[in-house]
């Protein structure tokens, strides 16, 4: 990448998983959240580059200190400690640990297989309309859990992942 830059004198990489601006950036989104939704007792979200939602946690953490963080996450990823493997669902998990990931912004992560995302994106999309991408059916499919679990809480989801 390093020569790509210095061939490039006006092009820049963003690093996406070691680029502090990336989880800052989602400020933003936990200001509108808390300014929308109000009461925000559960956060759900699944994890790649872990921007979003370490971003998202760790500002709405300062208005809601009682806030819960569930992550998703799938088996093969190396982000909450197990080893490296074949993951069939792009976007989920990770083969490396991005400096952007903030272990102490999450309160716990669920497993998701490729098969149970997908079926979850499937009824975003017949029921909801909702056109997102896989990870956002693992983040469906853990937030509706943790609703279930948890009625009397405000449960946020993020889809982070859209469809194209």
């Amino acid at each position: 990448m390093q020569e790509v830059l210095n061939a490039n004198p006006d092009a820049y990489w963003t690093k996406q998983y070691d680029n502090p601006d990336n989880p800052l950036s989602y400020s933003l989104v936990a200001e509108r959240l808390a300014e929308s939704v109000g009461q925000v007792d559960c956060l759900v979200g699944s994890v790649g580059s872990v921007g979003s939602m370490s971003g998202t946690a760790r500002f709405l953490r300062d208005v809601f200190p009682a806030l819960h963080v569930s992550g998703g996450d799938t088996h093969g990823s190396v982000l909450f400690g197990q080893p490296d493997g074949l993951r069939t669902l792009r976007g989920l998990g990770n083969s490396i640990v991005p400096n952007n990931l903030d272990h102490s912004q999450f309160d716990d992560v669920h497993w998701v297989t490729a098969i149970e995302a997908l079926t979850a994106l499937r009824k975003l999309h017949v029921q909801h309309g909702l056109f997102m991408g896989p990870t956002s059916g693992a983040s469906i499919l853990v937030a509706d859990w943790v609703a279930r679990t948890s009625p009397d809480n405000i449960v946020v989801a993020i889809l982070a992942g859209e469809g194209h």
